[in-house]
């Protein structure tokens, strides 16, 4: 794996999820990749990036210098994409706790996890209100996480 010191495995790991996630565009990963190499001009992997022809070929890149799988950063980030799309409220809470417990596409296994289950219990038999009052810190900190990377390749 190519050591960069200014871009860690986390990172590089995560650019790479928001990609195949198409969270990220081609076009966004290629301005990133650019503004990176005309600044550090280091790390040929990003003028690779930069030659890229599609997504595929920049996650090739990326696979080949950074070591790229699903562990609990990605299940979070994918949680936070829900949770920041219920505060943006393209979901419902109904939904967000749904994508979030239930999702096979998501492993979310972080310790609020049984907080989420008592406020779907909440939403679902007692009331909406209480329900967000139980979820909102926890959908909080996950949308904190994955804007924090968001607005990091895209600015």
């Amino acid at each position: 794996m190519h050591k960069n010191h200014m871009f860690s495995n986390k990172d590089m790991n995560i650019f790479a999820h928001l990609i195949m996630l198409n969270v990220i565009s081609y076009k966004v990963a290629i301005e990133w990749a650019y503004i990176n190499f005309t600044n550090l001009k280091s790390a040929p992997w990003l003028e690779e990036i930069t030659l890229a022809n599609d997504n595929s070929d920049i996650l090739r890149v990326l696979c080949q210098n950074f070591e790229i799988k699903e562990n609990s950063d990605i299940e979070k980030l994918k949680a936070g994409i829900v949770a920041n799309d219920y505060f943006n409220k393209k979901i419902t809470l109904d939904k967000a706790l749904y994508q979030i417990l239930y999702n096979a596409f998501i492993d979310y296994t972080g310790p609020e996890k049984s907080i989420l289950y008592e406020a779907e219990d909440l939403n679902e038999y007692i009331s909406v209100v209480k329900a967000e009052e139980k979820a909102y810190p926890i959908l909080k900190e996950l949308t904190e996480y994955y804007t924090k990377y968001h607005n990091k390749y895209i600015a």
